[in-house]
């Protein structure tokens, strides 16, 4: 859901600043607007949602529909992806437990899901030196670090209350690494092509 936010507020923006019109925002989309449709039309015909697990989203009155099934489907999740959504309602239960179970716990997932975002950390820290050090830096405007922080917290906290298993957070761990490009101008050296090629791999 937080993707449409970003793709609403994005495409309102072209918009607005004439850089695209709405019919050329219509045929550059096309091809994204058809797969979306047919995704939608797929998930109603086997789940009777337009948006699973989303019970608002689905259709009642399909012979299909099973009352309540969306709300089961949504909390067997939650509770199989160690979300923090179990431990908010606890009042003996904190934070700081669900951080302990999640990443410290004798679960044979803890240490997977330790070593995933280790590495996404470390990741983090080589890529933005990296940054510093190859790359002018370039300023942004307001809006941008506006919206871009905004889903990048509502996406996290989403997460964190849902089901934080690296399964469903790549795209928002891809997404911190992808915005880190926005800030970034030209190359403040010269790269020869064989350390480019190191880098990027």
């Amino acid at each position: 859901m937080f993707v449409f936010f970003l793709y609403f507020i994005l495409t309102t923006k072209l918009i607005q600043d004439k850089t695209y019109s709405f019919k050329e925002i219509i045929l550059y989309q096309l091809p994204t607007i058809i797969f979306g449709i047919i995704w939608s039309v797929k998930s109603l015909l086997t789940t009777s949602c337009l948006i699973f697990p989303l019970s608002f989203t689905c259709l009642k009155n399909v012979s299909w529909y099973e009352a309540g099934s969306t709300e089961r489907i949504e909390e067997y999740t939650t509770n199989t992806s160690f979300a923090f959504m179990e431990y908010f309602k606890s009042r003996d239960l904190t934070f700081v437990d669900w951080f302990n179970d999640f990443f410290n716990s004798t679960n044979i997932f803890s240490n997977y899901y330790k070593t995933v975002y280790l590495n996404f950390l470390i990741s983090v820290v080589v890529i933005f030196l990296l940054k510093q050090i190859f790359f002018n830096k370039v300023k942004v405007s307001n809006n941008f670090k506006i919206v871009s922080g905004s889903y990048i917290l509502l996406g996290t906290l989403y997460l964190i209350f849902y089901g934080p298993i690296p399964r469903y957070s790549i795209g928002m761990l891809c997404t911190v690494i992808g915005i880190m490009g926005f800030y970034t101008s030209g190359v403040k050296v010269n790269i020869p092509k064989t350390l480019f090629l190191i880098l990027f791999v």
